[in-house]
């Protein structure tokens, strides 16, 4: 949907509903800026494990295999995520990235289920988006969900992005008529006048 139509509060009422019943975990991509690829995932990995970026590459990668939980790749994964936050030396292929960033969601989702939130993704990088889709692809048997946000633009660029995929629904949201709005803007004054009539 377009900018100001509503993408964001109708993910924060979906947050909301869920309460305690997921992990859920945000990033963001920018227009402009360097080596932003992964930008979103790092953002959301570090919220997950709780870095602040002052942590030794150690304890880094100690509390990213500790999301992961009992695997016996759980090293090998948080060695690979850690690469991808810029913790760790030497650089991984693409590959080992995508393969890494789905182990790390479905460790995560095996203890709780997953939302993970990335908005403005008409900015991403042509790799975020293979990673979401291969994410979609190939998890299917963890409970994750991934609501990307974006503006049009996302489709002007890449048409068939997330067509046709068995595990994907796209949700085109339209700037609500001045019936709507009426609605709206009674149905919350109720809500926050109860003697208002709605």
């Amino acid at each position: 949907g377009v900018g100001g139509v509503g993408k964001s509060r109708l993910l924060e009422a979906l947050v909301t509903a869920l309460g305690e019943r997921a992990t859920v975990l945000r990033g963001r991509c920018l227009a402009y800026g360097d080596g932003i690829t992964f930008l979103p995932l790092v953002e959301a990995v570090r919220q997950a494990a709780t870095l602040t970026g002052s942590e030794d590459p150690g304890e880094a990668r100690r509390r990213i295999a500790d999301l992961i939980g009992a695997d016996d790749e759980a090293e090998r994964i948080a060695e690979q995520v850690a690469q991808v936050l810029g913790i760790a030396g030497g650089e991984a292929t693409p590959e080992e990235t995508l393969w890494a960033i789905r182990k790390l969601l479905e460790g995560m989702a095996r203890h709780h289920p997953v939302v993970l939130l990335l908005d403005d993704i008409q900015w991403a990088e042509a790799t975020l988006l293979q990673l979401i889709e291969y994410v979609a692809d190939w998890s299917v048997d963890a409970p994750i969900l991934l609501a990307c946000m974006a503006r049009p633009e996302l489709l002007d660029a890449r048409p068939d992005w997330s067509g046709g995929k068995l595990n994907a629904t796209s949700i085109s949201l339209e700037p609500l008529s001045e019936e709507e709005c009426g609605t709206l803007v009674a149905n919350l004054l109720a809500v926050t006048h109860p003697y208002v009539a709605a």
